[in-house]
């Protein structure tokens, strides 16, 4: 897989080594909301449009039902830029939760979104008004160098309902930061979540490449 930090623009390449403080994470991206749509589309971020399009490639499988009959989590959703494109693939009933107020406060003329909510710090358990439970909760750019470790993924799980799907894009980086795969080993065998589809090495943010993992959560 292809990463090469140094070719991006600095706020993206900064993003990356925050070291999953929740203060510097609030900071960075209330400083950076104003610009981050054009920042990332000049880099030519990738993420939003694959995993909108493979959801809704992966619903009839899954016994998940049409996509606009789907209750949607938008865990990290910034100046909402997931939610505008499940919104094209039929999905309106999304709600988008991020640590950051001021990229909230941006994704609030998208009409896929019924609720949103900012200060949520996915490195804890999401409060009780955003319990769900949720048909399908999706992470883009959240399990990325500096943001939410492993644990994170119990969080979002325990908020998708039983039979659901959390779905995520993951950067090898991140899988030398963290012991991802000891960590989704350890879910799998306790019954929580395991993985069942995946694309791996497809397009991310310019040059750079993820993988996107979907996880079912256990009944």
């Amino acid at each position: 897989m292809q990463n090469t930090h140094h070719d991006q623009a600095p706020p993206v390449a900064g993003a990356l080594s925050l070291n999953s403080d929740e203060a510097a994470l609030r900071n960075y991206y209330r400083d950076w909301a104003a610009t981050f749509d054009a920042d990332v589309a000049a880099e030519g971020y990738h993420a939003p449009a694959i995993l909108a399009g493979w959801l809704a490639a992966l619903c009839p499988g899954y016994g998940l039902g049409a996509p606009d009959k789907l209750t949607v989590l938008d865990a990290g959703c910034g100046t909402g830029l997931l939610g505008r494109a499940l919104g094209r693939v039929g999905m309106t009933d999304i709600v988008g939760v991020d640590i950051s107020q001021a990229m909230v406060d941006r994704a609030r003329d998208i009409p896929a979104y019924g609720h949103l909510a900012g200060d949520i710090d996915l490195n804890q358990p999401l409060p009780g008004d955003l319990a769900g439970p949720f048909d399908v909760t999706l992470a883009a750019g959240v399990f990325t160098q500096g943001h939410v470790p492993p644990v994170g993924l119990d969080h979002l799980a325990q908020v998708t309902r039983p039979g659901g799907l959390l779905i995520i894009s993951v950067r090898d980086g991140y899988r030398a930061q963290y012991d991802l795969e000891a960590h989704l080993a350890r879910a799998a065998e306790a019954g929580r979540y395991d993985i069942v589809a995946r694309l791996d090495d497809a397009a991310y943010v310019g040059p750079d490449n993820a993988d996107y993992l979907a996880l079912r959560i256990g009944q």
